[in-house]
C-alpha cells in the first residue's frame, strides 16, 4: 500500500529558483528509503512538502491516500501527529532537559501527564538514553542528542519518519548506531526517509535510493549489498 506518493511536483519559491522539478515517485507503507544528493539538490524541499510546511507550486502530494495541498487547518494538524522529524539542526530546546524535550510533542496533543511520562520512559529506553534523562543538551555527545531528536520524533508513535541528515556531524561508529536505530523502528512498521550524503551508509544497509540533483529525480534505484 502506498504511503506517499509525489505526482509530477515542481516547487518554484519567490526568488524564481525551481527546488524541485516534475518529480515524481511514490513510497509504500513500512518501506525504508533514503534521498541522497548534495546540498541544494531538493531532499529537504520533499521533507517540508511531505509536513505540508509549504505547498507545491504544481503537482499532487498524497500521504496515506489524501491530497495534502487540500487539507484544512485541523487536517493538517492530524497529518503532523501521524509524520516524526528528525530535524538537520535538531531544533532541540536548550533549556529543557531530555525528558522534557521528548516528552513536550505528548504535552502539545493533550496526553495525560502519568500517560506521557510513561510513554517517554518506554521510547528513551528503546533508543539508549535513559540515563541522560535529567540532563539538558549541552551535557550530551552528538550521537546522544541524535538519539533524543530520534525519541522525541517518534513519541507519538507516527506511521512515517523523516530523518535529515541524522549522521551529518557523526564519526562513522556512532552513524551506523543511529542508523541500526532507525532500522529498528523501521522493522516495526514505520515508514522511514532518511536524507543523507554518506555513500557509505547507502552502501551498508541496501535499500532504495532515490537520487536529488539540482531539484531533479535522477535516479530512483535499490542497492546491492557489498
Amino acid at each position: 500500500m502506498t504511503m506517499i506518493k509525489f505526482e509530477n511536483v515542481s516547487k518554484k519559491f519567490p526568488t524564481g529558483i525551481f527546488a524541485l522539478s516534475d518529480v515524481s515517485f511514490e513510497v509504500a507503507r513500512g518501506e525504508f528509503v533514503f534521498l541522497v544528493g548534495p546540498t541544494g539538490s531538493g531532499k529537504t524541499t520533499i521533507f517540508r512538502l511531505i509536513t505540508r510546511e509549504i505547498l507545491p507550486t504544481v503537482g499532487i502530494i498524497t500521504v496515506n491516500n489524501i491530497n495534502i495541498s487540500k487539507l484544512p487547518r485541523k487536517g493538517v494538524s492530524n497529518l503532523r501527529k501521524k509524520i516524526g522529524v528528525v530535524f538537520q539542526d535538531l531544533k532541540l530546546l536548550m533549556d529543557r532537559t531530555i525528558f522534557e524535550n521528548i516528552v513536550l510533542p505528548l504535552e502539545v496533543s493533550g496526553i495525560k501527564s502519568l500517560d506521557a511520562k510513561k510513554r517517554v520512559d518506554e521510547v528513551m529506553q528503546k533508543v539508549g538514553i535513559s540515563e541522560q534523562k535529567d540532563k539538558f543538551p549541552v551535557q550530551l555527545s552528538g550521537g546522544e542528542l541524535q538519539r533524543t531528536a530520534i525519541a522525541r520524533a517518534v513519541v507519538l508513535e507516527p506511521s512515517i519518519l523523516l530523518a535529515d541528515e541524522p549522521t551529518g556531524d557523526l564519526d562513522s561508529v556512532t552513524a551506523s548506531g543511529i542508523v541500526s536505530l532507525l532500522s529498528e523502528i523501521n522493522q516495526k512498521g514505520t515508514t522511514v526517509i532518511m536524507a543523507t550524503h554518506s555513500q557509505d551508509i547507502v552502501n551498508a544497509l541496501a535499500k532504495r535510493t532515490i537520487v536529488l540533483d539540482k531539484g531533479h529525480l535522477v535516479e530512483d534505484k535499490r542497492q546491492e549489498k557489498k
